[in-house]
């Protein structure tokens, strides 16, 4: 035993071995330590607690070697202790409390099977540098490893590990589940103007510590300094986890994933075929969370960040059943929102409608025939035009399709040519199809004749794109090239307008030659619409004699 009732024990250039108990030591009845000293301690069962002389710290609170080497009891610190040369763990754990085990920038650390129980500070040299933190609480032993990228100013790291992790006072504004984690936290802390660019670290648990069932193959690592981060993980084993290129140092907690709430995916639905789509959205959204719409496990457009309400992913026009995956942006933590949304196109109605739309003045209707229905056109709608509106005519209401004929009423007791629309409608899908009016694409090499025709018994009433030359594109978004004939237009038009089909052969001598030496073709977009001739009625009058 060793009573120390009274003063400052030096030890100068000896060795002190301490195999027994210590008692009555206090920060005024202490061990003087110096470069040339060394302590050791062995023996069994508690030591009680060391004081060291910290009159001049780092200097009379130092040691030159210290071995550990007691099987069994605690190692108390009642002040911080400054190693040299060397700490030698074999066995026995040195208990800081709130003091330091303190290893200067000549000191190193072995270890059999001993280790720190509370703070321990290690000097870090500039450049890439690594060190290993042998601490651990008093019953486990849970060492960290940490991989400094570049120091770029020497300095001392300080670390420690704490438990349980409900205690951290910060715990509770972390973006990671706690109830499935590793059941303690470790304390990095910069001391005497460490900087680095950044490290990696290995943090070492015992099975025990895992709570809530957590697979630690899923875990992550927040790290808070002034506010939390989440640093990129590495390997990750069943007692321990590696995380990457963290720029701040502070208190590391392993937890699982915290996936963002999930919520129900909205919208969808049938929409005509041509249409704008369908709605599809999300019944509410937290900030800080990432919202990717997929159709069929691919992306659709960008993610839609949160807003802490409902959110819109805009009109879809694919079919097809919608998901959504939530990621928090801050952890990479993702979630599956619920259900799907589910869009489908229901085709549009038609009809193939022939027979006259030439009448003279007096009559009230003409009659259409109609055949192949396709898609269920239930009805029809007659729309005039402007010329016939301004004429008297009235519009016909959707009437039903039946008995093979189309009544194109409303007419008045006038003259000339007058547009007119005719929709179908199928009563079940709401879809409504123009088919008296639309555009015909044709596409012909030089020297070869294009030929196009309105369908329906409707005629060309414009035509919206014609270039000879070398025009590119396709059908709806035709663009003329540096090699076009001017007069393409107009010739075509000439062609085309008031006519229910019309050729135009695509060679020089009909258009001129727009780019001489370069093989050419004709690009054409027609369009046709229906309109009934109305012509004079004939009224004749008959003189004369006649003999039968």
């Amino acid at each position: 035993s060793f009573n120390l009732a009274n003063g400052s024990f030096v030890i100068g250039t000896n060795t002190l071995t301490l195999n027994g108990s210590v008692s009555s030591m206090s920060a005024a009845n202490n061990i003087t330590g110096s470069a040339s000293s060394n302590l050791v301690i062995g023996g069994s069962g508690s030591l009680g607690t060391l004081f060291f002389n910290t009159g001049t710290p780092g200097t009379s609170n130092q040691l030159n070697n210290c071995t550990i080497n007691r099987s069994s009891g605690i190692i108390d610190l009642g002040n911080d202790v400054n190693i040299r040369t060397g700490l030698t763990l074999i066995n026995g754990i040195i208990s800081t409390s709130t003091n330091k085990v303190i290893i200067n920038s000549t000191g190193t650390v072995s270890r059999t099977n001993g280790y720190i129980n509370g703070n321990l500070q290690k000097y870090v040299a500039t450049g890439a540098a690594s060190r290993t933190f042998e601490i651990g609480d008093l019953s486990n032993y849970t060492p960290i490893s940490i991989n400094f990228a570049s120091v770029t100013v020497a300095g001392d790291l300080l670390v420690s590990t704490s438990t349980p992790l409900s205690s951290y006072s910060n715990i509770g504004s972390i973006f990671l589940n706690t109830s499935q984690a590793v059941n303690r936290y470790w304390t990095l802390s910069n001391v005497n103007t460490l900087a680095f660019t950044t490290y990696s670290g290995t943090f070492n648990f015992q099975t025990a510590d895992v709570i809530g069932g957590a697979n630690t193959a899923n875990l992550k690592a927040g790290v808070y300094s002034s506010s939390w981060i989440y640093p990129t993980m590495g390997t990750l084993n069943a007692t321990n986890s590696t995380f990457n290129s963290a720029s701040s140092l502070g208190t590391v907690v392993l937890a699982t994933c915290l996936a963002p709430t999930a919520y129900s995916i909205t919208g969808g639905g049938a929409y005509c075929s041509g249409g704008a789509g369908v709605a599809v959205g999300l019944s509410n959204s937290e900030t800080g969370v990432s919202y990717q719409l997929q159709l069929a496990a691919v992306n659709i457009g960008s993610p839609v960040s949160g807003t802490g309400s409902a959110i819109s992913f805009g009109n879809q026009t694919s079919a097809g059943n919608y998901t959504v995956v939530a990621t928090r942006t801050a952890t990479g933590c993702t979630a599956s929102m619920t259900g799907t949304a589910t869009v489908s196109i229901n085709a549009l109605p038609a009809l193939t409608v022939t027979g006259s739309t030439y009448t003279c003045a007096g009559s009230t209707s003409i009659q259409l025939n109609y055949s192949s229905p396709v898609n269920s056109p239930d009805e029809y709608e007659v729309i005039w035009g402007t010329a016939a509106h301004v004429a008297g005519f009235t519009d016909v209401a959707y009437a039903p399709v039946t008995g093979g004929t189309l009544t194109i009423g409303g007419m008045q007791n006038s003259t000339g040519n007058f547009p007119v629309t005719i929709n179908v409608r199928n009563n079940t899908t709401g879809c409504i199809n123009n088919i008296s009016s639309g555009s015909v694409c044709g596409m012909v090499n030089e020297n070869q004749t294009l030929s196009l025709s309105a369908p329906n018994g409707s005629s060309f009433t414009g035509v919206s794109f014609a270039s000879y030359g070398t025009p590119t594109g396709t059908c709806g978004s035709f663009a003329t090239s540096a090699c076009h004939a001017s007069g393409s237009l107009s010739i075509v038009q000439a062609a085309a307008i008031g006519n229910s089909s019309f050729s135009v052969a695509a060679t020089n001598g009909v258009f001129g030659d727009p780019c001489n030496g370069t093989f050419k073709r004709l690009y054409v977009e027609a369009v046709y619409g229906f309109s009934v001739n109305i012509s004079p009625a004939l009224n004749a009058v008959i003189t004369g004699t006649s003999s039968i």
